[in-house]
């Protein structure tokens, strides 16, 4: 039986190491492909209890980052379920955080279901400059009020 030298022990290390090195960075590249499917699996992990279609959750994904800056964009990207607080700075993860799923359940028919808490579909990104204001009570207030000066 051959004897492995100090210098085919050291290449063989390296090339091991290399190889590593490559396979997280190749996961790493594929996550980073696709942000809008880091925000769809962060939403289904930590909303759990409702039930989500896959389809609505990455089209969410992709409206969130049809709206959101590079820097945010950034931040995003670096964001997984298993390691939330990797976007950043413990708070501006959290804060990301807080803003992602605000927006996923303003944009979804969640509190329009009173009777069926578990379930919430995806309708349009929360945008009051492109869908005005959703508060029914607003929009009769502001007609009734119109209407009581005349």
């Amino acid at each position: 039986m051959k004897r492995l030298s100090r210098r085919g022990f050291l290449l063989t290390l390296l090339g091991l190491t290399a190889a590593a090195a490559g396979g997280l960075q190749l996961c790493d590249a594929r996550r980073r492909r696709h942000p809008a499917l880091a925000i769809a699996d962060l939403v289904r992990d930590r909303l759990s209890h409702l039930d989500l279609e896959r389809q609505d959750l990455e089209r969410f994904g992709h409206d969130f980052l049809a709206r959101c800056g590079p820097g945010k964009r950034h931040q995003v990207e670096r964001l997984t379920p298993a390691r939330p607080a990797a976007g950043g700075s413990g708070l501006a993860a959290r804060k990301l955080e807080r803003e992602i799923f605000a927006s996923f359940l303003c944009g979804s028919d969640f509190f329009d279901r009173p009777g069926e808490p578990a379930a919430a579909s995806y309708v349009a990104f929360p945008d009051p400059y492109e869908l005005g204001c959703a508060n029914p009570l607003a929009r009769l207030g502001g007609a009734s009020a119109g209407s009581g000066n005349a």
